[in-house]
């Protein structure tokens, strides 16, 4: 975008346009101090409009109403929503894009709010799933734990010279060891990763970076590929700001699938795994600056089971 501006304003400059792309996503991706400022202040603000949302959801509540209390919140702060929020009620958790926020929440269903605002441009991206009516069911505590367990080693990784490699390791193997404790996978560790049987219940990555754009621009750098399904494949820099945010999803459009029921059956217990299709799915996500000996986590959202529980109790 930048280079076909350049050639807009100037169309007889001449240059060669890769360096000048290669050089442009290098200042982007290491961050400056301004810059940082303004990620702070859109992940405090979109942190407040999440607290919000998390007392105003109620059973009976469309998903749209809770849009509604979230983004103005952020206007409230002088803020705009950096993407199209994601709010998601009980099975419509399991689509990693959902768009459509127009169903009611009922009780015992949990919600999954992918909502975030921008400062100047510049974006936060957080993600939070809690119970509609207040506290978790064992079934929706036990998988949220994981999740959560995932999310606060990758987040305790992160530090320069760690790569989002090492981030996604962490996570598919966190995730997979809870998936067999609770039976929903079978067989050994090894066995899991080698047939690769995670990418069932966890489609996607665990990190992008983050900026002037929610999905922003990076360097892919040469590095050992410990994991698949990365946007990024990056070393981390002081002053890189980047998402965490694992996730597990029952998607019924996988488990149903014959020919992966037949690829997997050796590792995965798909009839149990067709039971928790109406929990939909768990995701947490933090923005995460890397410091110099380690990371700052720029959200503030409750996390923790009983401090979610009970920021969702007080509306």
């Amino acid at each position: 975008k930048a280079v076909g501006r350049l050639y807009r304003l100037r169309p007889n400059l001449k240059f060669k346009a890769a360096p000048l792309a290669r050089g442009l996503k290098a200042v982007r991706a290491v961050k400056t101090d301004l810059e940082i400022a303004l990620m702070r202040r859109a992940a405090e603000a979109s942190s407040a409009a999440h607290v919000l949302a998390m007392a105003k959801a109620r059973p009976g509540l469309c998903e749209y109403q809770l849009q509604s209390f979230f983004e103005k919140e952020l206007l409230f702060h002088g803020l705009v929503p950096s993407y199209p929020p994601i709010v998601a009620a009980g099975s419509n958790a399991a689509v990693l894009h959902y768009f459509r926020n127009t169903a009611v929440m009922r009780s015992g269903q949990m919600l999954l709010l992918d909502a975030a605002g921008e400062c100047s441009g510049y974006a936060a991206d957080i993600t939070r799933t809690f119970p509609v009516g207040g506290r978790f069911t064992r079934r929706q505590r036990e998988i949220y734990e994981i999740v959560l367990e995932a999310q606060l080693a990758g987040i305790a990784q992160v530090r320069p010279g760690t790569t989002t490699d090492d981030l996604q390791f962490t996570a598919i193997e966190i995730l997979c060891r809870g998936l067999l404790r609770l039976g929903l996978l079978k067989g050994s560790l090894d066995e899991v990763l080698e047939r690769k049987s995670h990418t069932l219940f966890y489609p996607h990555g665990v990190s992008h970076m983050l900026g002037l754009d929610v999905h922003d621009v990076h360097l892919q750098d040469r590095v050992p590929r410990k994991a698949d399904r990365m946007r990024a494949h990056v070393i981390l820099r002081e002053n890189h700001v980047i998402t965490v945010e694992p996730g597990l999803y029952f998607i019924r459009a996988l488990l149903e699938n014959k020919k992966l029921q037949r690829r997997h059956a050796r590792t995965v217990n798909f009839a149990k795994a067709l039971d928790y299709l109406d929990l939909g799915g768990v995701r947490i996500e933090d923005d995460v600056r890397v410091t110099a000996r380690g990371s700052e986590v720029l959200s503030c959202v409750p996390k923790e089971v009983r401090e979610v529980e009970t920021a969702v109790r007080k509306g």
